[in-house]
């Protein structure tokens, strides 16, 4: 709900498809999207990430019996076109058991497991800026967890997962860390910090976050310029009375590259906010085209 209005009411519908969604009583209620997706327009890195799993595509065909099995299938099948002439709409159609088929020779050439690896270590992260430990840590990460123990150990994790709502940009969603840095620091605008500076961070593990680094700066600004928010009594407090107004942190750790190392990286929001912005507007522009109004109108010419 807006700013200072009643609280949200409403109840949870089942639709056709079986799927629960909530319709509001008030018809002021605003639908706001997810703050993990406030840069989903700039994350960057596409050619890279297509180049790389067609490579994993090509290796899984070869090291499986089964995904090769089932796209020599799908070539007679289709006389060697069943992406085009498979595309015929059902939920089996060529193209679909080509697609599955295309995800299972990558599965077998390891695509899974740097994206395994790093949610598994994402959640070891969580645990020891808790102050907990792990009942169990795979050997294969116990020096990585051991070395971010280290590189951490002057930061002081004031929260987690904290519900935040942006109204500026109609985003909501849970931070990932509330951090302390310690006092003594510089940032990027030549300002040292005599005291502690709270900000909003993101532990990030992929290679590429830091080289592509638009989307994650969006999702920041969305946090760290957002307020905690209170559903039930629609209301909202300032994130911290220390927290900065326009720097966030990124803690990356790359820990499928070959002498990983735990990095810090300052974002500045301001420009993070005005990312995300620009992201929502393509998001507009993206529903526009996708729908009936925003279709080439065909006409003829008299001859």
């Amino acid at each position: 709900m807006p700013p200072d209005a009643e609280p949200l009411d409403g109840q949870w519908v089942v639709s056709k498809d079986g799927k629960d969604y909530f319709r509001p009583r008030q018809k002021e209620a605003m639908a706001y999207g997810r703050t993990s997706k406030a840069g989903e327009h700039l994350k960057g890195g596409g050619d890279g990430l297509a180049n790389w799993k067609g490579a994993m595509a090509a290796i899984g065909v070869l090291m499986s019996d089964d995904a090769r099995s089932q796209v020599v299938n799908l070539i007679n099948e289709y006389n060697g076109d069943p992406y085009y002439k498979g595309d015929d709409g059902g939920s089996r159609s060529g193209k679909k058991r080509l697609l599955d088929a295309v995800e299972l020779a990558c599965k077998v050439a390891g695509s899974d497991t740097a994206s395994s690896r790093g949610t598994e270590f994402h959640k070891l992260g969580e645990m020891v800026n808790k102050g907990q430990q792990p009942r169990l840590v795979q050997e294969h990460l116990v020096g990585f967890l051991h070395r971010y123990k280290q590189r951490v150990a002057p930061i002081k994790f004031l929260a987690q997962e904290i519900l935040i709502i942006n109204d500026e940009i109609q985003r909501a969603g849970s931070i990932d860390y509330l951090m302390e840095l310690p006092a003594g620091l510089s940032t990027p605008d030549g300002i040292y910090h005599e005291e502690p500076l709270v900000v909003a961070g993101d532990l990030k593990t992929g290679k590429w976050d830091i080289d592509y680094p638009g989307g994650v700066s969006a999702q920041l600004a969305g946090y760290g310029l957002g307020h905690r928010y209170e559903q039930s009594t629609n209301t909202r407090t300032p994130l911290h009375p220390n927290s900065s107004d326009r720097w966030a942190v990124i803690v990356h750790y790359p820990i499928g590259e070959r002498g990983a190392e735990v990095g810090f990286y300052w974002v500045d929001m301001h420009v993070g906010l005005e990312a995300a912005k620009l992201n929502n507007r393509l998001n507009k522009m993206t529903n526009y085209y996708q729908s009936e109004a925003g279709k080439p109108v065909l006409f003829e010419i008299a001859a």
